[in-house]
């Protein structure tokens, strides 16, 4: 059974473990080396934003398998599964915690910028794709889409 809960600060290096692994190894189909390299980075301020807006851990069987997060305004930064985790139903059941979420507190839209990995996920939640974007990291160009939905209200 996936389990939800708060992040805690103790959970931030696995977090960063989760965050590289999930980028070079599942997102390495959608992507260049190069963008891979770039993107599997974690961010400097990873730990603070993780503490910044609600971040949410998802746990099968005791060991974490992914998170994702929301912030006030409705916005999904993070949504990354552990690669030992995939198709097990972890990032769906973030995205339906968070949706839920969002109708309980009267968030009327949940937004994101998807990558082309993850935009199949985020249709399967009902999210819908609002532009194709380029994004410039690095001097490297990244595709996402910029994707929305409504909270239900």
């Amino acid at each position: 059974m996936i389990a939800i809960r708060p992040y805690r600060e103790a959970d931030c290096e696995l977090l960063r473990k989760i965050f590289a692994r999930a980028v070079s190894e599942t997102a390495i189909r959608d992507y260049t080396p190069e963008q891979i390299r770039i993107w599997a980075a974690p961010p400097l301020d990873f730990a603070e934003r993780l503490i910044g807006r609600p971040t949410f851990v998802a746990e099968l069987d005791g060991e974490i398998a992914g998170f994702s997060d929301v912030d006030d305004c409705g916005h999904i930064d993070f949504l990354y599964v552990n690669p030992d985790f995939q198709r097990r139903g972890i990032a769906t059941a973030l995205l339906t915690f968070i949706i839920d979420r969002a109708r309980r507190t009267g968030m009327p839209l949940l937004s994101s910028d998807v990558s082309v990995t993850a935009r199949v996920t985020f249709e399967r939640a009902g999210f819908k794709v609002r532009k194709p974007q380029t994004v410039i990291v690095n001097d490297c160009a990244f595709l996402n889409f910029v994707m929305d939905r409504s909270s239900g209200f």
